[in-house]
């Protein structure tokens, strides 16, 4: 009886010592990625951000669905539309500080459906966060990564020094393939919270 109650306890501790060993890797393996964003940050020339679930998290996911878009156009253009339904983010806005501290070109690349949505995406941005946004903003969403690599082209930078934070898992996926680096806002979550804790792990207590 003591034999196997001695035995059933040493598995256990193999066992436990096995998924401490599983942690260790796993929380070795999270701070690479962190370390790499933050190399990436550090070599960036130029950060271009989603709007909507990115820079602005919307509480009101039903009226993404309502089929008449009207009413939200015609406050668009009557200057009375404000997101009243949407939240900014802390770590958006101390990414946003972090990389205009250190002289990052900043962007806004929303899929938006006239100029003057632009426009109103830029100055709510402005008066959320209090930092302004280039206009980079494209008509669908699928323009996006065709505007990175041209950009590429037109200010002379190489595809590793421009950061682009999407919700949408397949831009990013697409954007990353391409050689930029791609951001999901959770990834900056992760990042920003690592860099508030001096690199100790965010992960676990």
């Amino acid at each position: 009886m003591r034999k196997k109650l001695f035995r059933q306890c040493y598995s256990l501790q193999i066992l436990e010592k096995g998924k401490q060993m599983n942690l260790e890797k796993y929380l070795r393996e999270q701070r690479k990625w962190l370390d790499k964003i933050d190399d990436a940050v550090k070599n960036c020339k130029l950060a271009l951000f989603d709007f909507d679930d990115t820079l602005i998290i919307h509480n009101n996911h039903s009226s993404f669905t309502d089929p008449d878009e009207h009413k939200y156009n015609i406050k668009v253009f009557e200057g009375t539309y404000n997101w009243s339904n949407g939240m900014a983010n802390r770590h958006m806005k101390e990414m946003l500080e972090l990389l205009k501290s250190q002289g990052t070109q900043l962007g806004l690349i929303s899929a938006t459906f006239s100029f003057k949505h632009m426009q109103t995406k830029q100055e709510h941005i402005k008066q959320i966060y209090g930092v302004e946004l280039e206009n980079y903003c494209v008509g669908p969403s699928n323009h996006k990564v065709p505007l990175l690599e041209d950009l590429t082209v037109a200010k002379g930078l190489k595809r590793n020094q421009i950061i682009f934070v999407d919700d949408k898992g397949d831009l990013i996926s697409k954007a990353a393939n391409e050689g930029f680096i791609a951001l999901s806002p959770m990834q900056v979550v992760n990042y920003i919270e690592w860099k508030d804790n001096k690199g100790e792990n965010i992960f676990y207590e």
